[in-house]
């Protein structure tokens, strides 16, 4: 058979995958298509917002060497500091062009994230990670809160397409780390775990190499910044670690209100896939569960329960859960169907000191008042903080 009759039938068989297990529609059987509309309705359930402390960001992208604030319980904000320096370095110079910026690293994540699962996934299980990927709640939350974590994601994307590749691995790192090295070190980490319990039989030698230098990377990353700081005599009085302990009576309370909520916010639906694989009861099966503890442990530590979950939990549920052809390969596509259709139904969970949902209501109203120059929007306070107060 000749390579060229070759492609040929396994694109027919690749298009026959995609599409009628899922839709009978041909405009959804290709795979950008597919992943591009699931993704927008992953858009529509929780909404477009910004971070709340994106202004914060902003300050310190107008003067990355100084510390701006005064409040030593603000100061640990200094620390996720490379977006900022990276805005400073190509003249940002309003809010709005930041906020811009930061929805740019948003879109860029997203992009690669389609192209990591081509490379990676099989022509006949591609549908269903596409649809999986689409509807997993850290893809949205990098648009319900579009700032520092924008960036963190497409760091983290970047990984993964960049994977087997040792050096690129660890300079991705080190912007990893001169940026969030605490939410970076627990995902790499978690992934390590996984890595390591699933067997080197089953991982790539260059693969596991990569997740090392990835780690050093990041570690090399927040050694530079405490440097830059050093030489410029930036105090933190505090950092994350340290609010986190001093909190971690509050957090405690937080989980035992709102602990289920939590955990499903990190997954959604998709918890379906976690424990139909982890019922499998294999060594596989036992690395997934082992590495999430990861993860599952660390909201004790914070209060922006969701978005904390939701990326250290990333990079292990994006290779040893979402991307793994052997779990892949025992969903049905009916199984897959009633996924969908429950996600669509089922609405956008959030926690952050209390239980929050779809901001869309407030993107819509933002954006008629803004265009409209009316006062649909009822802004109390700082407009960053709104709806969430």
């Amino acid at each position: 058979m000749s390579k060229k009759r070759y492609k040929k039938i396994n694109s027919n068989r690749s298009t026959k995958v995609l599409s009628n297990p899922v839709f009978a529609v041909r405009f959804l059987s290709k795979s950008a298509n597919l992943f591009s509309i699931t993704f927008l309705i992953a858009l529509l359930k929780s909404g477009i917002w910004v971070f709340p402390a994106i202004y914060a960001s902003f300050i310190i992208s107008q003067q990355p060497f100084e510390q701006p604030f005064s409040n030593p319980s603000d100061q640990y904000l200094m620390t996720t500091w490379f977006a900022s320096y990276f805005a400073h370095v190509i003249g940002i110079k309003t809010l709005a062009s930041f906020i811009i910026l930061h929805f740019l690293f948003a879109m860029v994540a997203v992009y690669l994230l389609f192209r990591f699962i081509k490379k990676n996934v099989g022509q006949t299980e591609l549908g269903k990670s596409i649809l999986l990927f689409a509807m997993l709640p850290a893809v949205s939350t990098i648009f319900y809160w579009v700032g520092m974590d924008s960036f963190t994601f497409l760091v983290m994307v970047s990984f993964l397409n960049l994977r087997g590749r040792p050096l690129p691995t660890l300079i991705i790192g080190v912007i990893g780390g001169l940026h969030h090295f605490e939410i970076l070190l627990l995902s790499i980490f978690s992934l390590l775990v996984f890595e390591s319990l699933r067997g080197l039989s089953k991982v790539k030698k260059r693969e596991i190499i990569s997740s090392f230098s990835f780690l050093l990377g990041i570690a090399l990353g927040k050694v530079f910044l405490t440097l830059i700081f050093d030489i410029n005599n930036v105090l933190i009085a505090k950092g994350r670690t340290s609010i986190g302990l001093d909190g971690l009576r509050e957090n405690l309370d937080l989980v035992s209100k709102y602990g289920f909520l939590i955990y499903w916010s990190m997954l959604g639906i998709l918890w379906v896939v976690l424990i139909r694989a982890i019922a499998e009861r294999n060594r596989e099966s036992f690395a997934l569960s082992v590495s999430l503890l990861i993860p599952f442990l660390v909201v004790f530590f914070v209060r922006d329960s969701s978005r904390v979950i939701q990326l250290t939990s990333f990079l292990t549920v994006a290779v040893g859960l979402l991307s793994n052809q052997h779990f892949l390969q025992r969903i049905t596509f009916k199984q897959i169907k009633l996924i969908l259709l429950a996600w669509l139904i089922i609405p956008w969970v959030w926690v952050w000191q209390g239980v929050f949902g779809t901001s869309i209501f407030f993107t819509f109203k933002y954006v008629v008042s803004r265009l409209l120059n009316n006062d649909l929007a009822p802004w109390t306070g700082s407009i960053s903080m709104w709806p969430f107060i």
